[in-house]
């Protein structure tokens, strides 16, 4: 399969790391990128025209999505799309994964709602919105990307054409007994039903209409209890929903059970889980000391980051513009700058303790270095030299200038 750009430029693709029901996702342009190329019945006109559409809506979202950017051709005919690869753990995995703490669940979730909150604000229904169309990409500060954008409904205004959503793993109550999905338009009201599943599943790592003992398969299982608002996780043995506290408890109540007249939107529920991690910091970090804490970690890192960075900076303002140095060899000063440069970096990847032992690793090698001593005590002479050379590089182009007119 050769795939070419607009502008003619060849993409070779690389591993498949996506596959669904329109296409395939593969890695490209050196693993930065990916491309979804779409199978044969899916490459329509109007699939291109909505792909055209995402792209133009990408300008103003503010949602965290993987959006597409330059479209693909196979033989001159249209193929699909590229997009930034998202590199990290579908939010379906990490939600049964015990090892993920609960205040890590807590954030992704409210990330998904800011997502979703943001394409409502842009006239955007997700439509297939289940945790496996969201990534957590990896890191420290892992950051959470909604996918598969070409699934969304959205609406053209500029041609007046909305495009509906062609498929949804989880169906919401808009969904059920209506037929299949593109013959007819969702609204936000479908998103909110599913996004309080997908929230509840990472929290409690279960589906909140699984009853865990049912005899029909669990995609049955749960349309039934929608239609019927059983909240069916309550009739697990020992299900309660207070560690998640009042507010939220109170949300999934309205969004499962009851008459379900109104389903919290997006926006709700991203305040009630900001409001919960609040009190899981506040709790981690000993409560009213919570704010002392944090101001020292954001201090030491920065620490972290500067203390060592300066030193690294005068070890090489050192070997550039000291043309005298007696007291110290040349190889130890470039080893303190090697050595500084790489505590900055690694206070600046790890985090506070990282930095604090960066600072700790620095100021021993202030104590022990004759290298760094010495770039440290000539500093005001190695700033003063630089400037000199500033100035004289400045005089020098000036002059050059003046030559030239």
């Amino acid at each position: 399969m050769e795939l070419k750009t607009e502008t003619g430029a060849s993409v070779a693709l690389g591993e498949e790391i996506g596959r669904g029901g329109r296409g395939s996702v593969y890695a490209a342009f050196g693993g930065k990128k990916a491309v979804k190329v779409f199978k044969g019945q899916s490459r329509t006109e109007r699939r291109r025209k909505k792909v055209a559409c995402e792209r133009k809506l990408a300008k103003t979202c503010e949602a965290s999505v993987a959006w597409p950017l330059d479209d693909v051709f196979e033989d001159g005919s249209w193929a699909g799309y590229t997009m930034n690869r998202i590199v990290g753990r579908g939010l379906d995995e990490v939600s049964h994964d015990e090892d993920v703490s609960f205040v890590d669940r807590a954030r992704y979730a409210l990330e998904v709602c800011i997502i979703v909150d943001d394409l409502h604000k842009s006239g955007i229904v997700m439509g297939d919105l289940s945790l496996s169309n969201f990534v957590a990409s990896w890191g420290r500060r892992s950051k959470v990307v909604a996918i598969d954008p070409d699934s969304f409904q959205v609406k053209d205004d500029e041609e007046g054409v909305c495009y509906p959503t062609t498929e949804s793993r989880e169906k919401s109550l808009e969904m059920i007994d209506r037929g299949n999905l593109g013959t007819y338009f969702l609204t936000s009201r479908s998103d909110d039903f599913l996004l309080a599943c997908a929230v509840f599943e990472l929290l409690f790592g279960v589906h909140p209409l699984d009853d865990g003992r049912s005899d029909v398969s669990p995609a049955q299982c749960r349309q039934q209890n929608a239609k019927s608002r059983t909240f069916a996780f309550l009739e697990r043995p020992g299900a309660e929903l207070s560690s998640v506290g009042k507010d939220l408890e109170a949300l999934f109540m309205r969004s499962f059970a009851g008459d379900g007249k109104v389903v919290p939107a997006a926006s709700e529920y991203a305040l009630a889980l900001g409001d919960l991690l609040d009190e899981l910091y506040d709790e981690l970090y000993d409560g009213g000391g919570s704010f002392m804490v944090r101001a020292f970690a954001g201090l030491a890192r920065i620490v972290g980051v500067v203390f060592p960075a300066t030193v690294a900076l005068l070890c090489l303002g050192v070997l550039a513009f000291d043309s005298t140095v007696l007291f110290v060899e040349t190889a130890d000063l470039k080893a303190c700058a090697l050595v500084c440069c790489a505590l900055a970096a690694g206070s600046a990847l790890f985090g506070r303790w990282f930095s604090c032992a960066s600072v700790a690793a620095t100021a021993l090698l202030l104590g022990y270095s004759d290298a760094a001593m010495y770039a440290v005590y000539t500093a005001l002479d190695t700033v003063q030299a630089i400037f000199c050379a500033g100035a004289e590089y400045a005089d020098g182009a000036f002059e050059g200038a003046s030559l030239l007119l």
